[in-house]
């Protein structure tokens, strides 16, 4: 009785040990990741869905709540409206409830949280590895090696922290494998609910959750033909989990609040042909279309990014299920491990096969199929077992004592070693653990595939561009978000579209730029940063009350974007007048130095191109991205634009303002003369206040 308490007792301290060391290695890293190029559009469906519900809800703090309700985030429109309305949201929106909840405002401290309830959450999914290995092999010591296995995963374990799509959906999956054993090996109200929660949750992450709703009722099935169970045991429990599987799902999902069957449809035809993504992908050193996507991508990109012995291991336990379930014949399995087996089997091959037969389209690697991945490790730690079981007995009864008693140790050293050689790896490449290609990739993998996909190393080439050039605008090239920089950093940073406005590109140069620094994955490169060998001509600065024109000889066409480049870039400026200059598209912009003196108004005097066919012209306008109230202008001339200037719109040096135009027209059209310029705006002066 003592020894089985004290095992009890050494589980629970090695476990909480083991468990407690990654939570706080979690809060020490969290701030180390750059920021994944999904992150922002998954903040933002967070806040459109929960605007959403605090409507529907009347919920009165979400409703006054100032981010809430900013322009920005408002003039995204509703729910039904939202372009990934059909894509659940649950991580999403408890991200952004909590953000909310917690007063965080700066956007740099809002990532840094994020990243640490990504990895949180992600905790949870290993732990549910831990528990789907100790039940499987009956060893807590094992379940702790799968865990340890998954963390050892070099991208596993930098997307912990990021990717809130795939990781999440990984944590959440192999939480609902657990209760889904759980359920099929017990039917019991207890764990038809447990089952049914975790389900409706991951249903709430990504929709693939059906495949965890087909497991059950197949192998429920099979217990039924074989008479281990009884239609009358399992009947109540089957009607309770999907009663509550249902309403979990629809209860965290606000787009299935309404019109639900409808809606759902919509949501499982959209994840069938997903195509929000990149349109093509570098494949084994060509660039491919996703839409046609060789039968093979999948299985390479899981068979490059993987550990090498994991993949030996995990042929290994393939080939033991294979030839267990064919000794079994028609009865498939004769134990509930060799159950397990088989359901870890067909949770990893269902959807490769499902993948290769629909060619479905996958970009950025096999990050959409990762929620496969605890599956893998529990076929891989079969092969671990029957190797040291296999070792074992083959000792007994070929060599000495000393060498069966030695044979363990011996293979522990030998794994062990492999294991200390990624970790290893894995502080060298530190923060960027995500490029990891195994020896099977080649040379020169991070060219050949895709290596930075998700754009992390964009913050380290930031800070060392901030470090190095005290300039009060410095415009790159190469990188989309500014986040991760102190508030007196990211006020400096000014990203251009084109290289011939830029001081810094990351990854792109020509004769006008020096290599400048490279950022390094322990001993690859994995971005370059090119600094223009003498750098533009700085803007102007403008003082309070300055009045700037934009006629021909005016001082203000250097503040100007796309100045003449409508017929590439479809917006911009048309060629300045003596007067000033027409907006010329959809669209146009121009970057202000914003004055030392305090301002708190930009006034924006110009024409509007009206007619009698078309008497007005509407716009929107946007301040460093912070959006205005919609403008209508009906005079052709005197025409004063007022904006009042935020404290959040002054955050940087100086002032993007974009105009949006709704109605262009051709002067072709509205009288009749040969220019086909689409004008809306003639800018004639602007000064600040």
């Amino acid at each position: 009785m003592q020894r089985f308490l004290w095992k009890i007792k050494t589980k629970s301290v090695v476990v909480a040990g083991f468990m407690s060391f990654l939570l706080i290695a979690g809060f020490l890293l969290c701030k180390d990741y750059g920021i994944w190029i999904d992150e922002p559009t998954e903040r933002i469906s967070g806040i459109v869905s929960l605007n959403y519900v605090a409507e529907k809800l009347q919920i009165a703090s979400a409703l006054k709540d100032p981010v809430l309700n900013s322009s920005t985030f408002k003039e995204l429109g509703p729910l039904h409206s939202y372009r990934d309305r059909d894509y659940p949201v649950l991580f999403s929106l408890v991200a952004v409830v909590l953000e909310r909840v917690f007063q965080i405002d700066d956007e740099q401290q809002i990532y840094f949280f994020r990243h640490l309830l990504n990895y949180l959450t992600c905790l949870i999914g290993v732990y549910a590895i831990f528990k789907l290995a100790e039940r499987r092999f009956a060893s807590w010591e094992i379940g702790l090696l799968a865990a340890t296995f998954f963390i050892l995963t070099p991208r596993m374990f930098a997307e912990s922290f990021y990717n809130s799509k795939d990781l999440i959906f990984l944590a959440a999956f192999a939480v609902a494998t657990y209760t889904l054993i759980s359920f099929i090996q017990k039917p019991s109200i207890k764990t038809a609910l447990w089952h049914a929660l975790a389900t409706g949750l991951a249903m709430n992450v990504r929709i693939m959750t059906v495949m965890i709703i087909a497991a059950t009722v197949v192998v429920l099935g099979f217990r039924l033909a074989r008479k281990e169970l009884t239609w009358r045991q399992i009947r109540l429990p089957v009607l309770l989990y999907a009663l509550i599987t249902l309403l979990v799902t629809i209860a965290f999902w606000p787009w299935l609040w309404t019109h639900t069957l409808e809606h759902f449809v919509q949501a499982f035809a959209s994840m069938s042909k997903f195509m929000r993504g990149p349109t093509a992908v570098a494949y084994l050193g060509q660039t491919v279309e996703v839409t046609q996507l060789p039968w093979h991508y999948a299985l390479v990109w899981i068979g490059i990014t993987t550990p090498i012995i994991y993949l030996t291991l995990f042929f290994i336990g393939f080939a033991l299920i294979i030839k267990s379930v064919v000794a079994n014949r028609l009865r498939l399995w004769s134990s509930p491990e060799q159950l397990q087996d088989i359901i870890f089997l067909g949770i990893f091959m269902t959807p490769l096969v499902a993948v290769i037969a629909l060619h479905s389209v996958l970009y950025n690697g096999w990050r959409q199929l990762y929620f496969i991945y605890p599956a893998f490790l529990m076929i891989m730690l079969k092969a671990w077992i029957w190797i040291f079981d296999s070792a074992t007995t083959y000792a007994k009864s070929h060599g000495t004592q000393k060498i069966t008693k030695g044979i363990k140790p011996a293979l522990i050293i030998i794994f062990g070693a492999t294991l200390i050689y990624q970790a290893h790896w894995m502080y060298r490449a530190h923060p960027f653990q995500f490029v990891y290609f195994n020896a099977l990739a080649g040379k020169d993998a991070a060219i050949r595939f895709e290596g930075d996909f998700g754009g992390l190393t964009g913050r380290r080439a930031l800070e060392w561009i901030v470090a190095h050039d005290q300039s009060p605008i410095i415009r790159i090239i190469g990188v989309w978000h500014t986040f991760f920089l102190p508030p007196k950093d990211r006020a400096r940073i000014f990203l251009v579209d084109a290289l011939d406005k830029a001081d810094y590109a990351i990854d792109s140069s020509n004769m006008q730029f020096k290599l400048a620094h490279q950022i390094f994955s322990a001993t690859d490169v994995i971005a370059s940063i090119y600094e223009r060998a003498t750098h533009l001509k700085a803007y102007d600065p403008i003082g309070k009350g300055q009045i700037i024109t934009f006629s021909k000889s005016g001082s203000g066409i250097q503040y100007l974007n796309n100045v003449g480049e409508q017929a590439f870039t479809g917006f911009g400026w048309s060629n300045p007048e003596s007067w000033g200059v027409w907006s010329d598209g959809t669209k146009a912009s121009l970057i202000l130095p914003v004055p030392e003196s305090k301002v708190g108004e930009l006034v924006i005097r110009g024409r509007a191109y009206v007619g009698n066919s078309h008497p007005e012209q509407r716009l929107r306008m946007r301040i460093n991205g912070i959006g205005a109230e919609p403008i209508t202008l009906s005079s052709p001339s005197s025409n004063a634009i007022n904006i009042q200037l935020t404290p959040r719109m002054l955050q940087r040096n100086y002032l993007v303002v974009e105009f949006i135009f709704t109605n262009p027209i051709e002067p072709f059209v509205l009288d009749g003369s040969s220019d086909r310029r689409k004008l809306a705006f003639g800018l004639e002066e602007l000064v600040f206040k």
